[in-house]
């Protein structure tokens, strides 16, 4: 509105300099300024009109910057741990509980969501904030998942050659349940137990013109 009003001004006065002559050029000018002034001036009453007072406004605006809390706050507290020791791995307390425990072998992101779940912990917390009850409550679901109505699709091991069972395997026990693998397919003499008890490419790799230099496997040790 004010733009349409100082173009009405402009063209008005243009129309009469070419009309009427100079002398009616300024007056025009003069009385179509002063109508713009008093629109401007009812527009601003109307639109301070219903803002809080500006003191209240920037108090409201204070007291939610204050509410907010930091990292450096929250790791001020006493009982913040910011190392964790869990199932033999330093866990970063800074983190969030869900990509902290990635830090443990054999727990991934989908299985640590799903067993913060299942422990009733919140995702959004730090893992230096856990209480020791949710903790353990936390790693008790970890080391028994199926206790907890995980599905057995979601675990690590499935049917495990010894006993049939399923589970999730953690930290060393991971090279523990590898070890017995290998030796499991060299013992019946597998293809794949012979491929890792000669030392060679287990998994259909070209050998001929790759890996001249180096042929160690992973897993197998200098």
């Amino acid at each position: 509105s004010r733009r349409v009003a100082l173009y009405c001004c402009v063209r008005s006065c243009s129309c009469s300099l070419f009309v009427f002559g100079c002398p009616y050029f300024w007056w025009s000018c003069g009385k179509m300024w002063s109508a713009f002034e008093d629109s401007t001036s009812n527009d601003n009453h109307l639109t301070t009109q219903h803002l809080p007072p500006p003191s209240l406004h920037h108090t409201q605006n204070n007291n939610n910057n204050n509410s907010r809390f930091t990292m450096a706050d929250l790791m001020a507290d006493n009982s913040f741990q910011h190392i964790i020791r869990v199932l033999n791995t330093n866990v970063d307390g800074k983190r969030k509980v869900v990509h902290a425990i990635k830090a443990i072998r054999g727990v991934g992101r989908r299985f640590g969501t799903l067993a913060c779940k299942k422990a009733e912990v919140d995702v959004d917390k730090r893992a230096g904030e856990l209480s020791p009850e949710e903790l353990e409550k936390l790693m008790v679901i970890v080391a028994n998942p199926r206790t907890f109505k995980i599905p057995e699709w979601f675990l690590n091991r499935k049917k495990d050659h010894k006993d049939g069972r399923y589970g999730q395997i953690t930290s060393n026990g991971l090279d523990v349940k590898l070890r017995d693998d290998l030796e499991r397919l060299k013992k019946i003499r597998a293809h794949r137990g012979l491929r890792h008890y000669w030392g060679v490419r287990v998994r259909g790799q070209h050998t001929c013109s790759t890996g001249r230099r180096a042929r160690i496997l992973p897993g197998m040790g200098k």
